[in-house]
This record gives structure tokens, sequence and C-alpha cells, in this order.
């Protein structure tokens, strides 16, 4: 039952991952947001991470009476960690687009 948990809570992982990976993916142009949906959100990425964290919750479950109950909050922060991991890395790598009237100068008063 001990492989069965750690298998499971490396398939729930792997949901997440790939999902946020996908978000990320289509989200290259715009900044995400930690507390509110993205603007862009694939086919998919919802179903992934809700699958993942059942899987995880199995997983746990599996591995409790073996390593103890106090490994569900050890594998349950795993995806706490991933998100706003993932969101703070894109994020910082993501550079809005120049603005074109930043250089231009003020017309102001004509001189004369």
């Amino acid at each position: 039952m001990e492989l069965f948990g750690w298998i499971a809570v490396a398939v729930g992982m792997a949901l997440f991952i790939v999902s946020f990976a996908r978000m990320v993916r289509a989200n290259l142009d715009r900044r995400i947001p930690y507390f509110r949906n993205v603007e862009v959100n694939p086919s998919g990425t919802i179903a992934m991470r809700s699958i993942g964290a059942g899987v995880l919750v199995i997983g746990a479950a599996a591995l409790a009476p073996t390593l103890g109950y106090w490994v569900a909050p050890i594998v349950f922060a795993l995806p706490l960690i991933v998100m706003p991991a993932t969101i703070a890395v894109h994020n910082r790598r993501f550079r809005p687009p120049p603005d074109k009237t930043a250089h231009k100068p003020s017309p102001g008063r004509p001189r004369g």
C-alpha cells in the first residue's frame, strides 16, 4: 500500500505541475494574478488540478498507516508551494511591452 501511496502522490503532483505549466504557457504575455482567474485558461487545466488534488488525498491516505498521519499536511503543502512559486517566477520574468507614448516629449507651450 505504501508503493501505491507514493505513486499516487507523484501522479497528483505531476498533474498539478503540468496544469500550471500549461497555464503559464498560455499566458506568456500577461501577468498571472494570485487570487483571481487568469485571462486565458486552457481547457483541462482546472480538471487536471481537481483530479490531482483527489489523487493527492488518496495518496496521503494510503501513506498514513505506514508513515503516520503527519504525512498528510506535508503532502498537501506540496501544491501550495508549487502554485505561488510558479506564479512568482512567471511574474518576475514577465516584462510588459514598452509604452510607445512614454518616450514622446510633451507638446508644452510653443516658444517664441
